[in-house]
This record gives structure tokens, C-alpha cells and sequence, in this order.
């Protein structure tokens, strides 16, 4: 799935986690912390691959991952993992013990906190808060899907090509 060796490499900065995600509690935090990996990227490094059996669950902590799958030898933009965030995809693979249904790469460089995916399973149910975080991440992409359609439905062509260009 990565293409580096993370064995038994521990967290020794925590990043601010404790503050950014005090809602996990913590005794999670604390375990996050003692299992997790911090790993920055370069731009354009291929984390998850379709086909893949999911190894570690990414939450970005700075940077930029782009989440797409392809058809055709096309690539089909899914949605963008920002500061903060997580791959629900990952989540969703990784719970289900399922090979990965899309591709993750970085857009810039990133630093990402790597969760080893044998350990989620184990965390949903000793830890449930662990769930909100991907409840969030579900709610984010569902809604991002929502907006997606509305604007597709609503607006002209001319009109998203200007809100993109003004996004850039």
C-alpha cells in the first residue's frame, strides 16, 4: 500500500493531536499516539492503491490528498483529504477487511498521521468515539455530494467554471 517501511517507527511529536482531536478522549489519544506513525510525502506519492488490502487508516495533518478511482483510464475526482480530515474510503475498507476501491496520492507534500488498520477494529469498540471522526468524514463527503449535484442541477457551466477559477 505505501511505498516505505513503517515498522514499529513511533510517534515522538504528537502535532497537536491532544488539541485537535480532544474529542476522541484520552485514553485513545494516548494510544494513538503510542501505535500511530507520522510520515510527510512528497507531492505526487501514491498512499493507497486500488486493489490494495488497506494497511493504515491516513488522517492529513497538513497538505493535500487527492481520493479518485478510474474508469477507462480515466481518473474520476472523488474528493480531496485536507488538514484535519481522513479517508472515509480507507475507513470503510479497512472495517470491512476489504481491498481498497480507490486511489490516494498526494497533491502536495503532506504529513500524515498513519492509524495501522489492525488496531480500528479493536478501538470501535473499545472506543467509540473513535467513530464520530468518521462520522464527520461521512457527513463531509455526503455533503460535498449534495453540493456537487445541486450545483450540476442549478447552475450553468459558465457559472461553476467561474466559482472553480475563483476557488484556484
Amino acid at each position: 500500500m505505501l511505498p516505505l517501511n513503517l515498522a514499529a517507527t513511533p510517534m515522538t511529536d504528537n502535532y497537536n493531536i491532544e488539541k485537535k482531536f480532544s474529542y476522541l478522549g484520552k485514553d485513545l489519544i494516548s494510544e494513538l499516539l503510542e501505535v500511530s506513525v507520522v510520515k510527510t510525502f512528497p507531492t505526487n506519492t501514491e498512499l493507497v492503491r486500488e486493489g490494495q488490502y488497506v494497511k493504515y487508516i491516513p488522517i492529513v495533518l497538513n497538505g493535500l490528498v487527492k481520493v479518485f478511482t478510474q474508469f477507462e483510464a480515466r481518473e474520476i475526482l472523488l474528493y480531496y483529504i485536507k488538514p484535519e480530515q481522513s479517508c472515509i474510503m480507507s475507513f470503510s475498507s479497512c472495517i470491512n477487511n476489504d481491498k481498497s476501491k480507490i486511489f490516494a496520492i498526494t497533491e502536495e507534500e503532506s504529513t500524515v498521521l498513519l492509524i495501522p488498520s489492525e488496531k480500528m477494529a479493536k478501538w470501535v469498540i473499545h472506543f467509540p468515539m473513535i467513530n464520530m471522526l468518521f462520522y464527520q468524514q461521512y457527513d463531509l463527503r455526503y455533503s460535498e455530494l449534495v453540493d456537487m449535484i445541486h450545483h450540476m442541477l442549478y447552475f450553468k457551466l459558465d457559472k461553476r467554471l467561474l466559482d472553480y477559477l475563483l476557488e484556484k
